[in-house]
């Protein structure tokens, strides 16, 4: 079961982005659907996107075809490829990135190491690929309150 954060809850209601959960087996996969891709996928597709497992290689290899052949079959183009740099840049650290800790203290949150440890694995991804994006401030801001108030 995937997991699903308060913050976006209504975005689950809808799926009208990837939430945390879809977007964490795709960054992990290397796999980069766009937003028109998305939107061009069946509310069902994109819950299956959302709930399948990808654990083990197996799991990871039927994720993997799943959403190549979805995305391309309903979008007309394949999904495109993260770059390792992109890949790498997507999985939480044990040290708190200066820039993440940066963008909370301008959203009024003191995230510092002590903090950050506390923080799960999942929360973590969270705030690493909400905090590098200005689109998504909204989401950050509501990702920190969630967490650490």
């Amino acid at each position: 079961m995937s997991r699903n954060f308060k913050f976006e809850s209504h975005l689950n209601a809808d799926l009208s982005c990837p939430p945390v959960a879809a977007r964490q087996k795709l960054d992990a996969l290397g796999i980069k659907v766009s937003r028109d891709q998305w939107l061009a996928l069946e509310m069902g597709e994109r819950r299956k996107i959302n709930d399948l497992p990808a654990e083990s290689d197996s799991e990871k290899r039927e994720f993997a075809e799943f959403v190549n052949e979805t995305v391309k079959r309903r979008s007309g183009t394949p999904p495109s490829r993260l770059t390792l740099e992109q890949q790498t840049a997507a999985v939480p650290t044990k040290a708190i990135p200066q820039a993440i800790a940066d963008k909370a203290r301008e959203h009024g949150f003191q995230l510092d190491s002590a903090s950050w440890a506390r923080l799960d694995y999942d929360q973590r991804y969270v705030l690493l690929k909400f905090g590098g994006d200005e689109r998504r401030r909204r989401k950050f801001a509501a990702a920190l309150k969630e967490f650490l108030e």
